[in-house]
């Protein structure tokens, strides 16, 4: 049983120090700190039960504060604040495929209505027909209430990226990583009152990690 904590230990000192590792050398410990929060109640038990070896609560007491240490430094508790004027509001959301159904569609809409943004950036996007008039683009479009949007496919996939804007898009540049890999990236320049800005809708990779 020491053995296999010890091995988790080490999985825990791993995630903490994956942000500040090169993933060209190791890659797949990225995703290691995802795991680390459900970790600290088997170190709370691991603290308490070698409470009686100083060695052994402290390496304890380590993985417990690097799995809460992890957990916590990117929460943000939510705010009622009104957002300043002037700012600009930006979701991205892999809506993976609609699962092939229409209704996601509709959920997707409402719930990124809810949001109020001003431009939506959404992944693993089906542009399929909605109706006999609307694909998926010009619909989402319109239940959005965003007049300016460009979608972008994949030369080996059924799905791309799309951006939808309420500010006109001057400007669609692409970005295709490689031949094998399946994810794509929009670079959008968008004409905003206040001057000219770029928005990148990127596709991030889980497979062929490369520095």
């Amino acid at each position: 049983m020491l053995l296999v904590y010890i091995f988790l230990l080490l999985g825990t000192l791993a995630g903490g120090l994956a942000p500040y590792l090169d993933v060209s050398v190791l890659g797949y410990v990225q995703f290691l700190p995802v795991g680390l929060s459900f970790l600290i109640p088997l170190h709370l038990l691991a603290a308490w039960s070698y409470r009686g070896s100083r060695w052994l609560l402290l390496a304890a007491l380590l993985g417990l504060g690097v799995s809460v240490w992890v957990g916590m430094k990117d929460y943000r508790p939510g705010s009622s604040d009104p957002i300043p004027e002037g700012d600009l509001t930006v979701v991205s959301f892999n809506v993976r495929t609609f699962e092939y159904q229409n209704a996601r569609v509709d959920e997707a809409a409402e719930l990124i209505r809810s949001l109020e943004p001003d431009v939506v950036c959404l992944q693993e996007f089906r542009n399929h027909p909605i109706n006999e008039e609307e694909k998926a683009d010009s619909y989402l479009a319109r239940k959005l209430g965003m007049k300016y949007y460009r979608f972008v496919t994949l030369p080996v996939h059924i799905h791309g990226a799309v951006i939808f804007s309420r500010f006109p898009i001057l400007k669609i540049d692409t970005l295709y990583v490689s031949p094998k890999e399946i994810n794509s990236g929009i670079l959008a320049t968008l004409a905003l009152p206040t001057g000219k800005v770029g928005v990148a809708n990127l596709h991030l990779s889980s497979f062929h990690l490369e520095g």
